[in-house]
């Protein structure tokens, strides 16, 4: 074999190579992140955004976390007998090329039992984690729940 043939063989297994590892988990990005602080002390905060999976694979989010919280859960609002009741999710499947909304009235991150004072401005990190262990961090400013949208979950 010559020497082009190998090099462009090689390069075609580096090519296909990187194409199959970690480059689908990349592709896994939030926007739109933000949410609202506490409304009084005792109550949690809530995050909102969007979860995009531009990968070519489905992905399974297992667990959110934050530094700044003791606990955070995912949570979807669903109406039962016309009541509008919150449930926690234990996982949630982002399917491949596909975006998943948390947003008032339906998904979202509940934040409890804050570390520090959490005021209207607080910056806080939270990582959302992948059944493959992959962890994905990001931030959210906290606006005033009070003063605007977002007075439901």
């Amino acid at each position: 074999m010559s020497g082009w043939r190998r090099a462009t063989g090689l390069f075609a297994v580096l090519l296909a190579l990187t194409a199959c590892g970690r480059g689908d988990d990349a592709a896994t990005t939030v926007e739109d992140a933000h949410g609202y602080a506490p409304l009084a002390r005792g109550t949690p905060a809530v995050a909102y955004f969007r979860l995009v999976n531009r990968g070519a694979t489905a992905r399974t989010v297992t667990a959110v976390t934050s530094d700044a919280f003791g606990r955070a859960a995912l949570h979807e609002t669903i109406i039962d007998g016309g009541v509008a009741r919150m449930v926690a999710l234990d996982s949630l499947l982002i399917a491949a090329d596909s975006t998943v909304e948390f947003a008032p009235g339906g998904r979202h991150v509940m934040l409890h039992e804050p570390r520090a004072r959490v005021a209207p401005g607080t910056v806080v990190t939270l990582q959302i984690g992948f059944a493959d262990g992959e962890r994905l961090r990001f931030e959210v400013t906290l606006a005033d729940r009070a003063a605007g949208a977002g007075n439901g979950t």
